[in-house]
């Protein structure tokens, strides 16, 4: 797992990916299509805390894509965290 500075908060991610192709048992859990079986699957776990993590609970997210898919830790962690636009 990696530690992050999120904003003003903080994060940990963990990526893995298969290194075989997706099982059954992964692709009802995630329920994704079946077309995904010949592919190998990426895991990505963000942990984010807001305000920091002894503010308070964190967010937890577990995402199963693809390993080509563009969905990862930096994506959803981008998501998670509000632009100084935002504020």
């Amino acid at each position: 797992a990696e530690h992050r500075e999120a904003g003003k908060g903080e994060a940990l991610v963990l990526e893995m990916e298969t290194e075989k192709p997706a099982i059954d048992h992964a692709v009802k859990r995630f329920k994704m299509p079946e077309s995904i079986k010949d592919q190998r699957i990426r895991y990505s776990l963000v942990i984010y805390a807001p305000a920091g993590f002894v503010a308070g609970p964190p967010i937890s997210i577990l995402v199963a894509t693809p390993v080509s898919s563009s969905l990862d830790c930096d994506a959803i962690l981008q998501a998670l965290t509000p632009s100084e636009q935002q504020r």
